[in-house]
């Protein structure tokens, strides 16, 4: 009973410890950052940002692709397939039951 008492209070203490280090500020500054990140494109709305695109832009020049705006619509297509698929194969196995998806296989 001493033990689990000693466990319990080091773990409380742990707890407080970690909760006071966290930046309260920063939690809150989150939300407004991602709201004003620029947006290429939206599908069912998740939004495709713009640093991604750039991001992949910047990887594609660094292979000999040059960067257009044709190239910028084949990436934002390309990452909308991706969200497409994503988001319907996450749809399908929650609403498939588990049992038919383990006879399926």
């Amino acid at each position: 009973m001493f033990i689990k008492s000693r466990i319990l209070l080091a773990s409380a203490a742990c707890l407080l410890t970690l909760s006071a280090c966290n930046d309260k500020d920063s939690a809150k500054s989150k939300e407004p950052a991602a709201a004003k990140e620029a947006i290429a494109a939206k599908v069912n709305g998740t939004a495709i940002s713009e640093n991604r695109v750039d991001l992949l832009v910047k990887q594609r020049s660094a292979q000999g692709q040059p960067d257009s705006p044709e190239a910028r619509k084949a990436i934002i297509d390309h990452l909308a397939l991706q969200l497409v698929i994503s988001q319907e194969a996450t749809k399908k196995a929650w609403t498939r039951p588990l049992k038919s998806s383990i006879n399926s296989n």
